[in-house]
């Protein structure tokens, strides 16, 4: 069986211990683990990364080049010249510290005793208001409003 694993989120825990990825602890040819820099070098770069089993990776190689001719040659630089420079891992490190702050700020200022919590939080003490109804416009029958009771 194949296990695709996109975890463009990854670098961006900012607590807690690392964990594995779950393609890693997979004895599968067919796992493969994906991420993205758009969320840690900027997000206009729609630069991604996979990694497999060589022939796999190799394979879906092929597969891009007869889907699309290529991710854009500039951004790919860009993504490799921060890599390259040793900007990634302080760069990672600085969001995680920003992300960190805002929850934190977030935290002390939700209500206790509402029904909504945070991810990565097993503390009943951690809740977030609820969300306000608002009228959806699906898809399928776009400029149709549904109300909340509908």
């Amino acid at each position: 069986m194949a296990i695709l694993e996109d975890d463009a989120y990854y670098d961006l825990r900012y607590d807690g211990e690392r964990l594995p990825a779950v393609s890693s602890l997979a004895e599968n040819p067919w796992a493969i683990y994906t991420g993205s820099f758009s969320k840690v070098i900027a997000p206009g770069i729609r630069v991604g990364y996979l990694c497999g089993a060589p022939e796999v990776v190799q394979r879906l190689g092929c597969l891009k080049q007869i889907t699309d001719l290529h991710t854009g040659s500039l951004t790919q630089r860009i993504a490799y010249e921060y890599c390259a420079r040793g900007f990634l891992e302080p760069g990672i490190q600085r969001l995680r510290d920003v992300y960190r702050a805002r929850r934190d700020v977030m935290m002390r200022n939700a209500d206790p005793g509402d029904q909504r919590t945070l991810p990565f939080s097993a503390s009943k003490q951690n809740r977030l208001p609820s969300a306000p109804k608002v009228n959806t416009f699906p898809p399928s029958t776009a400029g149709v409003t549904r109300g909340p009771d509908e």
